[in-house]
């Protein structure tokens, strides 16, 4: 019991996201999800305030096939007036395309990403959530082709997850600097 009780409380300190108690939801996701259609550039418009890792501002996306077959993810963000990026892989599932996995690091685990709802051209809902059997973690995202996209009908989508909108930073993408993609 003290290993549980100790592996929570660590894992409080190092996960942000919304957490519960229990297993996490399960989410219906595209069903007809195609990952050629979902490459290129993606503008964040919605996360969750105490993203660990997401901490500025003007963030994006940028998905391109590798070589292998993977996904390569660029994501970049300002911080303190200047850009800083990583990059990463990530892999789909092959019975469940729209269930995605994301390495930024051959230390750390794969990432959930789930593509709740996207129609390739305009917005991608993303779900995503972590557990450890008796408590999970989750977060969403809104992205868009376009940084003057309507988030308002969203909002509610993410609620659904369990997540408040009071728990969620609308990410500001206007007097962003000159970018490097």
């Amino acid at each position: 019991m003290k290993l549980l009780i100790s592996a929570l409380i660590l894992t409080t300190f190092c996960v942000s996201g919304t957490f519960e108690w229990g297993s996490c939801p399960k989410v219906v996701l595209q069903s007809d999800f195609d990952l050629s259609k979902y490459l290129g550039n993606w503008f964040e418009l919605i996360r969750n305030k105490d993203m660990k890792y997401e901490k500025g501002e003007c963030s994006k996306a940028n998905y391109s096939m590798n070589l292998d077959g993977t996904v390569r993810v660029f994501n970049s963000e300002v911080r303190d007036e200047q850009w800083s990026n990583i990059e990463g892989y990530a892999y789909c599932d092959s019975t469940n395309p729209a269930h995605c996995h994301v390495k930024f690091s051959k230390f750390a685990p794969a990432g959930d990403y789930q593509v709740v709802s996207t129609d390739y051209e305009n917005y991608s809902l993303v779900f995503s959530c972590f557990s450890i059997g008796i408590a999970h973690w989750k977060w969403a995202w809104l992205l868009a082709r376009d940084v003057n996209f309507d988030i308002a009908p969203y909002v509610s989508a993410i609620e659904n997850f369990g997540i408040p909108a009071s728990g969620l930073h609308y990410t500001q993408q206007t007097n962003c600097p000159a970018s490097f993609y």
